[in-house]
């Protein structure tokens, strides 16, 4: 047997970083059950409006939460939310003080291509509306030519964190009954090159399920950056 092992937590402290930055010897485990449910808080309300949470920084300090969430409009339509209601039910899911400070950042992708876990769910997103997996995996190629061929893809240019990545390559692997036929079967999709066993290369790597009325698919992803 095989014994895989994830290419983000691989390279921690190296070119990853952890998604929640804290440090606290007593309770950890209560303080990390409620990181989990602020972030699902967060999906669970994106997902209403047809928004993808692909990240959720979390950082505490002193009497300070900072959260960072980083989505992705898939319906490109402006949404307004009630951030002091939002901080309520954070401060209510961290058994805090609502006058404790709650700094709230909502940072938005320009691209798919930006996350490995924001193609992932993009990709599951697609899936399950029953689109074609040749026709996904074309459409994602004609895309990520598009994004080589603009101007501003400068591979010496530095980026920050709301800004377009430069990619190196992408690789896919997606898992399941595709279109309803009985046997399973594993379609693998790369552009680039995807060095999985440098460390020095900075790969970001998601891994995602698709419900579709045709069963459950599995969804891996590689990105390759710059």
């Amino acid at each position: 047997m095989g014994h895989k092992t994830s290419s983000k937590s691989f390279r921690l402290a190296l070119t990853q970083n952890w998604e929640s930055n804290w440090h606290k010897s007593l309770n950890f485990a209560g303080l990390l059950a409620q990181d989990t449910h602020v972030r699902n808080y967060f999906m669970g309300i994106f997902k209403t409006l047809g928004v993808l949470v692909y990240r959720c920084q979390i950082d505490r300090f002193y009497k300070t939460i900072n959260i960072k969430v980083y989505i992705y409009d898939v319906l490109n339509e402006k949404k307004k939310l009630d951030t002091v209601k939002i901080k309520e039910s954070i401060a209510k899911i961290c058994q805090t003080d609502v006058n404790q400070n709650i700094n709230l950042e909502f940072i938005e992708a320009k691209t798919i291509f930006q996350d490995a876990n924001l193609l992932g769910q993009f990709l599951a997103y697609r899936l399950e509306k029953h689109t074609s997996v040749k026709k996904l995996l074309f459409d994602l190629k004609k895309e990520f030519q598009q994004l080589e061929e603009k101007p501003s893809y400068n591979k010496n240019q530095k980026f920050t964190s709301n800004q377009t990545k430069t990619i190196k390559g992408i690789k896919i692997t997606l898992a399941g009954c595709f279109q309803g036929i009985e046997m399973a079967r594993k379609e693998t999709f790369q552009l680039g090159q995807v060095p999985l066993q440098t460390l020095k290369a900075n790969i970001d790597y998601a891994k995602t399920t698709a419900y579709t009325v045709y069963g459950a698919h599995g969804i891996k992803v590689w990105i390759n950056y710059r």
